[in-house]
Parts: C-alpha cells; structure tokens; sequence
C-alpha cells in the first residue's frame, strides 16, 4: 500500500566569499513505500525558487497498440489523471474530472501533445503533478504508437507557453504568449489586462507545437470576446424586457383599478337614478290621484 505523499519543504541558503548571491531550492517529494523517486529540475538563476518536480514517468504508464492505433496512458500508484488539452483524438474531453485511463489517437508519422495532470487525492482534496508530454507513432513497419515519461516538452522561443495552474494547484489550463497577450483556456482571466481567453484549450495545445498560426488564436478569442458581448448584450434586452413586462403588469394593475373604480361609480350613479325615478314616479302618481283626469265625453 502506497503511503501518503509527504511534502518535504527545503530552502537551502549559500553565502560565499565569492558570491553573495543566495541560492534558493524547493524540494517537493512524495514517499510511496519503496518506490524510488526521480526529479527533474530547471535551472534558475539568481535569487529565485528552484522547482524539483516529479517525472511523468513515476505516476504514468503507458502501452501503445499498433493494430489499433491507440496509446493508453495509466496512472501508477493510485493516481488519476486529468485531460487538459491535446492536439491528438481523445477518449475523454478536457476537463477537470479524473480518470484512471485515457486512451489517446496519434496519426502515424506526425508528433502530438498531450497536457495531462495526475492527481493524488489527500485528505479529502487533490495533489497534482502536470505534465506537457509528446507522443509519436513512428513510420516504420512495426513500430507502435509511444510517449516520452522521461523528458519534458519544451516549446519553440517563438511559441511559448505551457500548463498553469491556479486555486491551489486545484484546476489547470493551457496559457501561450502572442504579441505580448496571454492567450488562456481559463475563463477566470477573462477581461483582465493582458489576457484574452480561448475557450478550447485544444487549440492552443495546437498552437504549441506549431499546427495553427497565432492568427487562428487571435481569431478564436476575437470571436469568444464577440460572443461574449453579445451574450452580455442579449442579458441586458433580457433585463429591459423584464423591467418593461414588470411596467406593464403595474399599469395593467393600475388600469384594472380604475376600471374597479369607474364600474363602482357607474353603479352608484345607476343606483341613485333609479332611485330618483322611483321618487318621481311616486310622486307622479300622487298628482294624478288628486286630481284626476277624465276621459272626454264622459260626465
């Protein structure tokens, strides 16, 4: 049974004679057992944090069938893995749900990109490592579908970007530079300086590793900030209608008031000339009792 991670937190400060520059590392392990844990870390300079991450490969696994043309990626050691964008078909939809397998479509001869996330559920919340990985199916007869665990993709100068991210290392998106803008799958930056969201993240794992052109990103966030505007625009008609429908109800109901108000005078009227009438009548006839009229002839 594989043990909790343990995070060992180590910040190494060094003074020399010689240099005075302080030199920071942080160290992020996880114990499982007896199993052995490898890091790979990205040089840093200056007074900076130094990260050590986990490979891919000590949390995923993978087999690729040539018959079939698929690449199944497992999660080792209880992990789950989460889908966050790719370039290649795959059997689950980038999203924040975990999966104990994702089974991916690679095109014979041509290089995909697959971000993926492995999470570690600790106490009731996830731990995640990300990764950018790259997967080929090479041309040769024989030759099945694989990814390399071992290295991290790294982006051309000229198209940068990666995996980023945020609430706790909780949810995660894909973010690239172009002109300098973000261009991030995450809809929290929406509007914020500096950022333009893409809602596909496929696309900009496309973008990555150089199968659509910056003017196809630029488009997709134009027409998403289109979209948006026009949703806002459509919320705003929708409000005025409600106002207005709720202005008409009220003058509906002032109209029906009246109308209560003119029915009951027309009835207190109608009331008090019958009532008149009646008087008339009655006196009418009193004149006529008294002095009474005789037909003609008569004696």
């Amino acid at each position: 049974m594989p043990c909790l991670f343990k995070y060992i937190f180590a910040i190494l400060n060094e003074q020399t004679p010689h240099n005075r520059q302080g030199v920071k590392i942080l160290l992020e392990a996880a114990a499982y057992g007896r199993a052995e844990l490898s890091f790979s870390c990205r040089p840093h300079r200056g007074d900076q944090w130094k990260e050590c991450t986990m490979r891919a490969s000590e949390f995923i696994a993978y087999s690729g069938d040539a018959t079939k043309g698929t690449l199944c990626l497992e999660g080792k050691l209880s992990s789950r893995l989460k889908l966050i964008g790719s370039t290649l078909p795959a059997s689950v939809v980038s999203c924040d749900d975990h999966h104990e397998a994702i089974t991916i479509a690679p095109e014979k001869g041509k290089a995909g990109l697959v971000a993926l996330a492995s999470g570690h559920l600790i106490k009731g919340s996830w731990s995640h490592n990300c990764y950018l990985l790259e997967v080929r199916w090479e041309l040769e007869d024989g030759k099945r579908p694989s990814v390399d665990l071992k290295q991290v993709w790294q982006p051309s100068a000229d198209r940068l970007g990666g995996i980023v991210s945020y609430d706790n290392n909780q949810y995660h998106c894909i973010q690239v530079m172009i002109d300098s803008d973000w261009f991030t799958s995450n809809r929290r930056m929406q509007g914020k300086p500096g950022y333009r969201y893409v809602p596909d993240p496929n696309l900009l794992c496309r973008y990555l590793i150089g199968e659509v052109d910056k003017e196809t990103v630029i488009a997709a966030a134009s027409e998403q900030a289109e979209e948006e505007t026009a949703r806002d625009q459509l919320k705003r008609l929708q409000e005025d209608l409600r106002v207005a429908h709720g202005s008409c109800t009220l003058l509906e109901e002032q109209m029906g008031n009246q109308r209560k108000v003119l029915w009951n005078w027309l009835i207190e009227l109608h009331v008090a000339v019958n009532s008149s009438w009646r008087v008339r009548q009655q006196r009418i006839r009193q004149v006529l009792n008294e002095f009474p009229i005789k037909p003609e002839g008569s004696k």
